[in-house]
This record gives C-alpha cells, structure tokens and sequence, in this order.
C-alpha cells in the first residue's frame, strides 16, 4: 500500500463520513446524524442539489470516502495480527493440555489394568484358599470318625467285660468279642494322625488279651488289668479327640479371617478401579473437548491469515484505483428535479426504518431444560386394623394378666414382643406356639439345675443381644430418616425458588416479545414505503441517461477468502470505490450508486426484519415450551417429595415407637438375666418347683393360643 494513503488513516476520525459508507454502516448514520444532523437520504438531496452549481464537491466526498476506507485497513491489520497472536499462544496452551491429559490417561489406565489383574490374582487365591479348606475339613471328617468308632469300640469292650464278669460263676469271660473291637480300635489308632505309641500299645495290650488261650474260648478273669488298660485307651482317645476338634475350630477361624481379609481387600480394589475410570473417562472427555477447541481455533487463524492477506491486496488495490480516480473527475446532472422530488417526499421520512437492519442483535432466550430427578416413592403402608387384630389383642392379654399372676418373666417377654409385631393375629400365634415348642423342649431336656440355668441363660443372652440389636438398628434407620427428610426439605426449598425464578423470566420474556413485534411491524411498513420512493427515483435517473455511453453500475468485488467470523474484506470494508472513474458521468454515477445502496438497504432492512421476526416467534415459542414444561416437571418434583417427606414424618413416629418398645423388651430381658443369675448362683428354688411354674406358664400359653385358635376355627 502506498505510504502517502496509508498516512490519510491519521485524518480518518477528523474526516465527514461518506454517503456510501453512512449507508453501509449502521455506526455511520448514527455519526452522520451526530455530527452532521441529516440522514444519509437527506445527504444523497443535498449533493443534487450542490451539483447543480458546483461539481467539484464530489472530489472532497470521495476523499473523505478514501480516509474512512484507509482507517478501516489499518484498524483491520492492526486486529487481526492480534487475533493471530492470541490464537498461537491459546494452540500452544491447549497442546500443553492435552499431552497432559494424554499422560494422566495413560496412567490411569496402567493403574486399571494392574488393579483387574490384582483383582483376578485375588479371586484365583480366595477359591484356592476355599478348596484347601474343603480339603482340609473332609480329612477332619474322616479322622474324627474313625476315633468316634474307637472309642464306641472300646466302650463296648468294656460293656462286654462288665456283663461276662457279672454272669459267669468262675469268673471267667468270652473274649472272643474283645479281640474284634481290640482289632476295630487300633485300626483306629492307626488312622488317626499323630498317634502316640503309648496309646497304640495299649490298643496291642487289649487285644493280646484274648490270646492267652490258643483253643479255649473262656478265659477265666484274675484280675482288673484289662479294665484298666481298657479305661487308660478310652481317656486318651477322648483326649485325641478333643485336640482334632480344637485343630479344626482354630483352622476354620483362621480361614474366616482370611476370607474376610481377602474380601476386603478386593472391594477396596474394585472400588479404586471403578473410580480410577471414572476419572479416566473425565480426562478422555476433557481432552476431546481440548482437541476440539485447538482444531477450532487452528481453523480459526488460519482464516484469519487468510483474510489478513486478501486484506493487504485489496487495500494496496484501492490506493493505486485511488490515484487514479483523482487525476480524472468530471460529471453530468439531469433530472435531478424529478429525482428530488421523489426523495423529498418518500424517501427521506421513510429512512429511519433503516436503523433496524444494521447492528441488529437477537439475543437467544436461555433455555431452562433443567431435568430434575424425581424420586422413588415408596408406598405408604396401609394399616391392617380388622377382626383378628382385636383376637390377638385378647391373647396378648391373657399373656400380661397370667404374666402378672404368676411373676412370670417369660410370660412377660412374650407378650411384648407379640405386641410390638405388626401383623398382630400372626405372630402372636407363631410367638405363642415358639413358647410352648420351647417350654416343652425344656421341661424335656431339664434333668438337672445345671442344665436348667445353661439353657435358659442362653436364651436370655439372646433375647437381650437381639433386643439390643434391634435398637441400634432403629436407631440407624430414625438418623438416615431424618438426614433424608432434611435433604429433601432443602431440595423442596430449591425447588419452589426455581419455579419462581422460570415464571418471572417467561413473563418478562413475553413482555419483550410483544413489544418486539410491534416495532418490527413498524419497521417492516416505513422500509417497504422508503424502497417504492427509492424505486421511483432510480427510474427517472436511468431513464434520463444514455443506456450505452451512461450506463451507471457499480460493481462490488468480492474476495474469496473471509476471517474466522466468516465475514470477508467486502463485508467489512466501508463503501467505497472499485472501478476505475471513466467520463463526465461520474457524478450521476455515484449519486445512481447511493441510491441503489440505498434500495439494497431498504429490502435488506424489510427481509431481515421479516426473517428475524419470524425467527424471534419460533424461538419465543420453544423458550415458552421448554420452560412450562420445566414448570410442570419442578412442580411435580416439588408435589413428590412433599409427599415423600410426609411419608418420612410417618415413619418416623412409627420408628419412635418401635423404639421405645424395643427398649422395653432390651430392659425386661436384662432383667430376667440378672433374675437366672440369681437363682442359678444363689437361689434355692428346687427342680420341682421350676417344673410346677413351668406348667403354669404352659396352661397360661395354651389359654392365649386357645383364643386364637377358637376364631379361627
């Protein structure tokens, strides 16, 4: 570009703006009306006007037209040399980015790969821990019954002594049996693992025994040895016994733990794994989005080099046409008067229609696609409140009012827990009739005070433990009820101002809009009346001039390549010229020009307007759309866990209580515990008596079951 016009760019802001570039820019009319206080229509009259007396004000036009067009090459230079800048810098940062999203995944994924085969090392070791186990256990089974047999052989031997001592006169004993259950034993000992040669000589000894005699069958009994040794085998094996079950107590705990360990452990890695994807999947996300920005903005400088190029050639282009355009100027005027008159009287009132066209901006309604999660309710529990709730309340009343007469504990308890169940007819009977199974399980296995106090110990141990158990478990579940009826009340609470928030932006959107269309309409009507004037005018000028030696077109050069906003020199540039100035007529050629710019405009303005009219309705519409329907979806999100939350409230009162009676049933089985330990320590009740208030509690349990079972009969 030569260095004297790009100079001009000094003046640019001093210079008056163009006709031409006024009409291209919606910035330039509102300048000309600032600074000037006409419209570009009002200018295009004025310059008639003017050249009906003097000419030469056209070449100080173009000038002005050249400055802007010289501000707007430097300015545009100036621009994208700075966009490039800021591309390289933004493509090198994003390549940083995603080299080490790349490295991460790569390390996640090693860290994956080496989690799964942990995890299947893992697996092979459990399974083979478990056949080992297995293994192990069907050695024990074998090995405990083969000394189980050993000592029922030896007891039986010693049962055969006893009986063939007892019935011979001289003392004397069949010992044919002896030598087979002497042989089964040490067969036995034999089997067994470890076996001590003490034990095996003994087992030898017995069965020496019956070899004192080759042919008699009697052997006459001397002395107590055989019992003896007999004895001695029998304490040893019993010993040998108890240590093989020990051993396999202890190995069956050990492979518990193990288990336990093992199983830990693999959670804990398959939770890292799970985990560890998930951050591998967010990374791959990331840096697919980094690999799509940095395509983007690659494509982004290079039409911007593209377009800085173009630029240069086009700018050094218009300053070698504008020399040339200075050294030759002469123009003609005829039928300005007609042409006049129809801009005076149209055209001019019609142009601020034109306003609308340039820098027109819709702004897109935010859309509220906001889904929201609805909960999972579960149904309420319907209360089961008919004939056989108010039988089994008469049972459980026999139980308290027999519990009562009799201070019986159990009698108690049971009534207790048949109250608390939920299924009142039931589990009363099913409690009732576990009673009776149990007392008289008890009364059967009751041989002795010993036995007595161990079972019903026990039982106590349990119904405590379990009654503790059971509240910390209501407990548990009253706090996750009540961490969930808060969260819920906060998302209510979200909910209810989302709404709010959705209504006030649609009704603010529809206000917009109507006013919207109405000045579009307004619009649309004055652009479509400043065209017919324009129209108008147009003809009275070319059909005033000669169509072969004054044919005034104006052609606007279009360079192939645009910048990253997909705008080319052409549209950016302000109007100016790109032809080369020939003959007088270049005064009624450029004023041809204006009003064919403006005309363009006119239909630009009436078109777009048109289109973004119907294009702010479509829009209008779905924003309406998508946010009543979001409405809808937060309004019955908000109803479902309104509803949640009351069902929440309802099980918490039924939980408070399931509480309170649980730890009525926790206090009452304490208490009977310290009562057995009492009397199985320190009380002198006697066997009788506890079988006397055993059939009483029994009589009181078969009367309640009775009940039952008479109304369902």
């Amino acid at each position: 570009m030569p260095a004297a016009a790009l100079c001009l760019a000094a003046f640019c802001l001093l210079a008056g703006p163009s006709p031409t570039g006024a009409l291209r820019s919606g910035r330039g009319t509102a300048s000309s009306r600032a600074q000037g206080g006409v419209t570009p229509v009002e200018k295009v009259i004025e310059l008639l006007k003017r050249l009906q007396t003097e000419l030469e004000g056209e070449s100080k036009e173009e000038a002005a037209q050249y400055d802007k067009y010289a501000c707007f090459c430097k300015e545009q230079l100036d621009e994208k040399v700075y966009a490039i800048e800021r591309s390289v810098k933004k493509i090198d940062k994003l390549t940083k980015q995603v080299n080490k999203l790349n490295r991460e995944i790569s390390a996640l994924t090693e860290d994956i790969s080496e989690l799964q085969a942990q995890i299947q090392t893992l697996d092979s070791t459990i399974k083979h821990e478990a056949d080992a186990r297995a293994e192990e256990h069907a050695t024990y089974v074998a090995k405990e019954k083969d000394i189980s047999n050993a000592i029922t052989a030896i007891k039986r031997a010693l049962d055969a002594l006893a009986e063939a001592k007892g019935g011979m006169k001289d003392a004397k004993v069949d010992f044919a049996q002896l030598r087979s259950l002497a042989g089964r034993a040490l067969a036995a000992a034999h089997a067994s693992p470890g076996a001590e040669p003490r034990l095996e000589q003994r087992l030898r000894a017995a069965g020496g025994l019956a070899l004192l005699s080759q042919n008699p069958k009697i052997y006459e009994y001397h002395s107590h040895d055989v019992e003896h040794q007999l004895t001695e085998l029998l304490a040893m094996l019993t010993v040998k016994k108890k240590e093989i079950d020990t051993a396999e107590f202890e190995a069956q705990v050990a492979f518990d733990k193990r288990g336990l360990g093992n199983r830990n452990l693999k959670k804990a890695m398959e939770k890292d794994s799970r985990e560890k994807s998930k951050i591998a999947d967010f990374k791959t996300e990331q840096m697919n989005e980094a690999q799509e920005d940095k395509s983007q903005e690659t494509k982004e400088k290079d039409a911007d080099l593209a377009f800085r190029q173009e630029l240069r050639d086009d700018c050094e282009a218009k300053a070698v046409l504008w020399d040339q355009r200075s050294r030759v100027r002469a123009g003609e005027l005829t039928a300005i008067a007609e042409a006049l008159e129809q801009l005076t009287s149209k055209a001019a009132p019609s142009w601020s229609a034109n306003d609308k066209l340039v820098g027109l901006q819709r702004g897109s309604g935010g859309r509220a696609g906001a889904a929201a999660s609805l909960l999972q309710l579960g149904g309420s529990r319907g209360e089961a409140a008919d004939a056989s709730a108010a039988v089994a309340h008469r049972a459980v009343e026999v139980l308290r009012a027999s519990a009562r007469r009799l201070g019986s504990k159990l009698l108690a308890t049971a009534a207790a827990r048949a109250w608390a169940s939920e299924d009142h007819f039931v589990k009363v009977r099913s409690i009732i009739k576990d009673l009776l199974d149990r007392l008289a399980a008890d009364a059967q296995a009751e041989q002795s005070q010993k036995e007595f106090c161990d079972t019903r110990m026990k039982a106590s141990v349990t119904d405590r433990d379990n009654a503790n158990e059971k509240v910390e478990e209501i407990t548990a579940d009253k706090s996750n009820m009540e961490s969930l009826r808060a969260t819920t009340l906060k998302e209510i609470a979200d909910l209810s101002a989302e709404i709010a928030a959705l209504k006030k932006a649609l009704l603010e959107a529809t206000e917009l809009r109507n006013e919207e269309s109405e000045e579009n309409k307004q619009t649309i009507e004055t652009a479509d009346e400043g065209k017919a004037s324009v129209e108008l005018a147009l003809k009275i000028l070319k059909e005033f001039y000669d169509q072969t030696a004054f044919q005034l077109i104006q052609t606007q050069y279009v360079p192939p390549d645009s910048d990253r906003e997909g705008k080319t020199v052409g549209d950016r540039a302000p109007e100016i010229f790109d032809e080369r100035y020939e003959g007088a007529q270049k005064s009624a050629k450029g004023i041809v020009g204006l009003l064919e710019v403006m005309l363009s405009d006119f239909t630009r303005t009436s078109d777009t307007v048109t289109q973004q009219e119907s294009t702010a309705v479509e829009e209008y519409n779905e924003f309406k759309e998508d946010t009543d329907a979001s409405i809808v979806a937060k309004e019955n999100a908000k109803t479902d866990k309104e509803g949640f939350v009351a069902q929440l409230d309802e099980a918490l009162v039924g939980a408070e209580g399931q509480l309170k009676d649980q730890k009525a049933l926790l206090e009452t089985a304490a208490k009977k515990l310290q009562e057995l330990e009492a009397y199985c320590v320190e009380g002198e009740e006697t066997y009788a008596e506890r079988v006397a208030a055993r059939q009483k509690e029994i009589e009181a349990l078969k009367q309640a079951h009775g009940i039952l079972e008479d109304w369902q009969g």
